[in-house]
Order: structure tokens, then C-alpha cells, then sequence
């Protein structure tokens, strides 16, 4: 079974580090999101690399 894709908007507004922010800011903010898959062992980025925003994990875990 697939999982449920939840919307940005929604994700967002449930994580402690977002749940100040006004639904205006929000939407901007969810706006902004870009959704990526990746498949089991695939790096989500790499040690050193300069990282230009947040990665917030829906499904899954990552690894060291």
C-alpha cells in the first residue's frame, strides 16, 4: 500500500518548529515545498555538501 500523501500545508502546520506561524505564512512557506522520493539506501544529500534548504522526512527514516 502507497502512503497517504499529505499536503504541505497541513505537514508543515504540525511540526513544533512551524506551529507559530500564521496560516498566511504558512501557505507562502507550503508553497515553496518541493516533494522528492527516494528509495530505500538513496542519499538524501552528502556529507559536506552545501544544502540550500530543510528536509523534513513524511515516511521512512534516515540513516548516518
Amino acid at each position: 500500500m502507497a502512503p497517504r500523501e499529505i499536503p504541505a500545508e497541513t505537514l508543515l502546520a504540525r511540526l513544533p518548529l512551524f506551529q507559530a506561524l500564521d496560516k498566511a505564512t504558512l501557505a507562502r512557506l507550503a508553497a515553496a515545498t518541493t516533494r522528492h522520493a527516494f528509495k530505500r539506501g538513496d542519499p538524501v544529500f552528502r556529507r559536506g555538501e552545501r544544502l540550500g534548504g530543510l528536509y523534513v522526512i513524511v515516511y521512512g527514516q534516515g540513516a548516518w
